[in-house]
């Protein structure tokens, strides 16, 4: 009796600082990391493994396809209007989704309050002070963020609440580290 089971495709989208595992990707996005040990090493380097062939050129440059994944658009949106495969697409977003991740990081790490009696306030805990009176927990919040051409970003927060959910969204300068609300929401 034989069974099959699904096989999940993988993509590898970065590495780790030590350069001793590597971090794949699947099409919900979940994050597995991969030890890169000898075997492995002596595996990929046999001779007889190929290359994954690829299809036509892209209709989109890596830049173009970067360039729209950072201002926020979605790959299967861009997948979409270019008439290419999601893989073709995905396989140049990891990089782009870390670099959102690392902007949304700094920006929550924003000191905005000093006070010499207590540690300083950071962005991302005032939002949490703010929010816990209305028993919003932290777990509960998304954070995402998307660059505008001015090279500045768009970081919005949803959370929910009694409509369902709600939006706040602040300017950040990254370079100035700099935060500004957008709407009443943020203020």
């Amino acid at each position: 009796m034989s069974y099959s089971h699904p096989v999940t495709e993988l993509r590898a989208t970065g590495k780790s600082e030590d350069g001793n595992s590597l971090t794949l990707t699947d099409s919900a996005s979940a994050e597995y990391t991969l030890r890169i040990s000898d075997s492995l090493r002596s595996l990929v380097n046999q001779q007889r493994l190929t290359s994954v062939p690829d299809d036509d050129a892209p209709r989109l440059s890596i830049k173009e396809i970067q360039s729209r994944l950072r201002s926020g658009e979605s790959a299967e949106n861009i997948a979409r209007d270019a008439d290419l495969p999601l893989e073709k697409i995905e396989r140049f977003s990891g990089p782009i989704i870390q670099e959102r991740r690392h902007i949304i990081d700094t920006a929550q790490n924003i000191i905005v309050e000093r006070d010499p009696n207590r540690d300083p306030l950071t962005f991302g805990n005032a939002v949490n002070k703010r929010l816990a009176p209305r028993q919003i927990d932290a777990a509960s919040l998304e954070w995402s963020t998307w660059r505008l051409e001015d090279a500045s970003w768009i970081i919005r927060l949803t959370y929910p609440n009694r409509d369902g959910s709600g939006t706040a969204d602040w300017s950040f300068d990254a370079s100035r580290k700099v935060l500004e609300p957008l709407d009443e929401d943020a203020e």
